[in-house]
């Protein structure tokens, strides 16, 4: 039950921030374009939480089912405007206007991501190292610890690289794979690991911390395994801020441009659709990622933000990109899209969403069943 409610809150915190963060970036520019903002909600369904504040009274509304929100604008199409507010209209705006405050939610998740990157680089920067190649390791390597990572059960309990280890538990370990076996199936249980370090045997207690996945709990402390002869670690570098900086916006755009291609090659079927994922397994990332440490869990809420930016940025109707379509189209043609043309994309729109999350729960559900 309790590893439950982690997981479930490790959700509801990633979600809620960044549907907080893409709603705040509709709403911040909506009003400094002198839209009148009736509502904002975080969630849909049943409201739970409902106050008003402001000059315009906005209803700041919490609801039940927390799987996205929305921002509600003064908008003739939803009612008749009294006279002396028809200024402060959503759809009397300009096209350059109405496409910014649409334009901000996705936007503002980038931004979301930006920073967590840069706080990441500048405060974590052991995290933000590049992978090592594959071919830097041998597969049958002898137990010795290339890295340890800060903050992690083998950094608590005194481990550091170079270390050899010697036995786990009084039983003898001669390979990496043999040691990484030993910590895997040892979550949460203290492990009496002897090493050789500068010519001496030390006993270290570490715990291995427990982290789901795919369907199993398994034992992590956080070490890299030594690279074969001949290839040498590269250092942990320290980036200060205006390196962070730079660096952080290359990360959103890469990350950006992957979740694109991605995007891309299912379309085309060059990448099949099981990877799409749905609620369940963002919990389950979320939840693994929060075990793991801030800083994991930190860039997985950054690598979600910038989905979650890139998606809604589709042109798919009923998605931010869907409007913007609609704007496009109002900006060359010089008159908006027809009423009716606009209700059937949104049915449409609908559908496709509609197929889509379906989809990505039933790769859920079969993730959960098959173990």
């Amino acid at each position: 039950m309790l590893n439950a409610l982690h997981y479930l809150l490790a959700f509801a915190v990633v979600l809620g921030t960044l549907v907080l963060v893409h709603e705040l970036g509709h709403y911040y520019v909506a009003r400094r374009c002198g839209v009148k903002v009736l509502r904002f909600s975080l969630g849909f369904g049943k409201p739970l939480l409902c106050w008003k504040r402001g000059a315009d009274q906005t209803e700041w509304v919490l609801c039940a089912i927390p799987l996205g929100g929305y921002v509600k604008m003064l908008d003739e199409h939803e009612g008749k405007v009294a006279d002396d507010e028809l200024s402060r209209t959503f759809n009397r705006q300009s096209v350059g206007r109405r496409s910014a405050i649409v334009a901000a939610g996705p936007l503002a998740n980038f931004l979301l991501a930006f920073v967590l990157y840069v706080l990441l680089f500048c405060l974590i920067p052991a995290q933000m190292q590049p992978p090592l190649p594959a071919d830097a390791f041998a597969p049958d390597s002898l137990p010795r610890l290339g890295k340890v990572m800060p903050g992690g059960a083998a950094d608590r309990a005194g481990l550091q690289a170079g270390d050899d280890i010697l036995s786990v538990d009084g039983v003898a370990v001669d390979r990496w794979l043999e040691f990484v076996d030993a910590v895997r199936t040892s979550p949460d249980k203290p492990l009496d690991i002897l090493l050789a370090r500068d010519g001496e045997t030390l006993h270290h207690i570490v715990t291995p911390e427990a982290a789901e996945i795919g369907g199993k709990v398994l034992g992590r402390i956080g070490v890299m395994a030594a690279p074969k002869p001949g290839y040498v670690l590269p250092e942990v570098n320290d980036y200060g801020l205006v390196e962070s900086i730079g660096l952080a916006g290359q990360e959103v755009w890469d990350k950006s441009l992957l979740t694109l291609s991605a995007i891309g090659k299912m379309l085309v079927g060059d990448a099949p659709w099981k990877h799409l994922s749905g609620p369940i397994t963002i919990a389950d990332y979320a939840g693994q990622t929060a075990k793991m440490g801030l800083a994991y869990y930190l860039k997985f809420m950054a690598l979600l933000s910038i989905s979650l930016g890139v998606l809604n940025l589709l042109p798919i109707p009923v998605l931010d990109g869907g409007h913007l379509m609609y704007h496009a189209f109002e900006l060359f043609s010089g008159k908006p899209l027809p009423e009716r043309w606009i209700m059937l994309g949104q049915r449409v729109g609908l559908t496709i969403l509609f197929a889509l999350m379906s989809f990505a729960l039933f790769n859920d559900l079969s993730r959960l069943i098959s173990g």
